[in-house]
């Protein structure tokens, strides 16, 4: 899958190839391609927007398809599903640096806010709207994402801050509270989390 980085990236890439890469004839090629698959299964009920990164949907949705259709397989097959439809690269800045990656923290929450329990985990707002690209557009360039539909108009949704000085309260969006607002961010940042409660675990 070819991916061009915009000209304001800050970085370049140059072709590697799969044997260059440290550790790639023993991984668990099986493994990474369970998880691939369940974002495959993402990306065909709603299709990843390109936004900032100009990169190759169509491509991405016909790898997505080839690994759906793969309804058993064995890790070289796995293997292989990934040499045939990725292409390695090298990430080159030019003064060093570091690229991270996706992972689901793992939080201590209770159910109910209290002394040492008191950042919540909101539910989705029903009136929360997803604007179309075209929507966004008309709000400026600034990007804006997320809005409030008021009939046939879209307000601006109240942002981060608003959010936690009480924008959403009373509204029993609450589903668990934390202790520290750095681990709710993290959260927010990679868009999951498992909440370790008394009673169990919620994803």
């Amino acid at each position: 899958m070819a991916f061009d980085p915009p000209p304001q990236a800050g970085f370049t890439l140059s072709p590697r190839a799969f044997h260059d890469i440290d550790g790639w004839a023993a991984a668990d090629h099986a493994l990474a391609l369970a998880a691939f698959r369940r974002s495959a299964a993402r990306h065909r009920a709603a299709p990843y927007k390109q936004r900032a990164i100009d990169f190759d949907s169509a491509t991405f949705a016909q790898a997505a398809e080839a690994a759906l259709a793969l309804h058993s397989f064995v890790p070289a097959d796995a293997k292989r599903f990934f040499e045939s439809w990725f292409a390695p690269h090298r990430i080159d800045t030019g003064q060093g640096g570091h690229v991270t990656a996706y992972y689901e923290p793992v939080i201590e929450a209770r159910r109910v806010a209290g002394p040492e329990f008191g950042v919540p985990f909101m539910a989705r707002p029903d009136d929360l709207v997803e604007l179309s690209d075209t929507e966004a557009a008309a709000f400026g360039p600034d990007g804006m994402r997320f809005a409030r539909r008021d009939g046939e108009r879209l307000c601006p949704y109240p942002d981060r801050a608003a959010i936690e000085t009480g924008a959403l309260a009373g509204r029993g969006l609450e589903i668990a509270f934390v202790a520290d607002p750095v681990d709710a961010f993290f959260a927010h940042v990679q868009g999951c989390a498992r909440l370790l409660l008394p009673e169990g675990e919620i994803r």
